[in-house]
């Protein structure tokens, strides 16, 4: 486009370039033989003379005029294609950015999609092994235990709560559905790396037997169940909670002491899952 309109306002001077030099040609023929009659009719050479000198001078003055113009016209010619051009650059330059920042946007997103993709398949896989009882049960003391965690996943686990809770439950009746297991430990972001276990200690969910549950517990008539939860993010900043039931186990005959009593795993799906 700009060179179409350079090109333009060169054949429109070109054009004018000639016109005017026909004209100052056509003109200056005139007024020679304009002087040359007026020579002749008053018959004075010197006068002649100087009336072609006055002749040529004008003739000069015009030409110098005109390319004045010329060159003034081109300047002005010249400035509009340089600013023509500027703006063309300016607006190329923000095109560029606008690509720029687009590309980067994308490039970010496919960064982030890839990462995201690559966390759900290689996340954190916290576990709950090793519940064990530290206390005796029987005296109207709270139930006291301990348990270990394990990361067994792909990532690095940000742990952030325990949930735990007690429920004694007959034997002919199921396990109920507990919705509300209360956090008793709060990890605050603790690291736990691939491989690695964290043990904790002397856990108490402030649970007391009442001498009937008791009774029922020794006497087989009901079981004591441990359900509980354990929440953590993996390096995308997505919630992890694994859900654990274990059940009090002891041999017969035999009281449920912190010597022979075990907490084993119920497989109940509705509590020992992962998400």
């Amino acid at each position: 486009m700009l060179k179409l309109i350079a090109a333009l306002v060169a054949s429109a001077l070109v054009l004018v370039f000639v016109a005017e030099v026909r004209r100052a040609s056509e003109r200056s023929y005139s007024v020679a033989q304009y002087h040359a009659a007026e020579g002749k009719r008053h018959g004075s050479a010197r006068h002649a003379a100087e009336e072609q000198e006055n002749g040529a001078l004008a003739y000069y003055t015009y030409w110098l005029t005109f390319f004045t113009g010329v060159l003034a016209l081109a300047t002005i010619g010249l400035g509009g294609a340089t600013l023509g051009l500027y703006l063309a650059g300016e607006r190329q330059l923000e095109l560029a950015k606008e690509t720029s920042d687009r590309q980067a946007t994308e490039i970010q997103s496919q960064i982030a999609l890839a990462r995201d993709e690559f966390l759900a398949a290689h996340r954190p896989q916290v576990r709950i092994k090793h519940v064990k009882l530290e206390s005796d049960i029987w005296q109207g003391e709270p139930i006291i235990v301990s348990l270990t965690c394990p990361n067994n996943g792909e990532t690095v686990a940000l742990l952030q709560e325990l949930g735990l809770k007690y429920l004694v439950v007959r034997n002919d009746r199921d396990l109920p559905l507990e919705p509300d297991i209360p956090a008793i430990v709060n990890f605050g972001n603790a690291r736990l790396p691939v491989g690695r276990n964290l043990p904790l200690r002397n856990l108490n969910a402030n649970k007391i037997l009442t001498g009937t549950e008791n009774s029922a517990i020794q006497e087989g008539r009901a079981k004591l169940y441990c359900i509980g939860w354990i929440s953590c993010l993996d390096e995308a900043n997505r919630m992890r909670i694994t859900g654990f039931c274990r059940v009090l186990t002891f041999p017969e005959n035999v009281m449920a002491d912190v010597e022979h009593a075990r907490f084993r795993t119920h497989a109940d799906p509705d509590y020992e899952y992962q998400d």
